[in-house]
């Protein structure tokens, strides 16, 4: 539990911006699907590509991560507007993510 503590917290600290280069749109990569989280602290949506093998893994530190059903999770949901993309985590357990938020925000 200590581990798992302390892999939380060295993944909240290491997140950085890549402002207008989406990442997410189409999961090009083989074997890669498309998941998606809403964060409602800040109000927002998140869409990642992601083997499906490591659901397990990531579900652990974004209790809100969900297969999605279709190419567009985020705007099915009622948050069209494209924010930025999000690198979240350090070392091996990082994911780079495509964040929207409602459309009047």
């Amino acid at each position: 539990l200590r581990r798992l503590l302390s892999v939380f917290i060295a993944l909240m600290l290491a997140c950085h911006f890549v402002q207008g280069q989406k990442c997410c749109e189409i999961c090009s990569v083989a074997g890669q699907e498309k998941y998606y989280s809403i964060d409602t602290r800040f109000n927002q949506c998140g869409e990642c590509c992601m083997d499906p093998s490591d659901y397990d893994l990531y579900k652990k530190f974004e209790k809100g991560l969900e297969k999605a059903n279709s190419s567009t999770p985020c705007l099915d949901l009622g948050y069209p507007k494209y924010v930025t993309t999000e690198t979240h985590g350090s070392l091996n357990v990082k994911m780079t993510l495509d964040m929207y938020a409602p459309e009047n925000r």
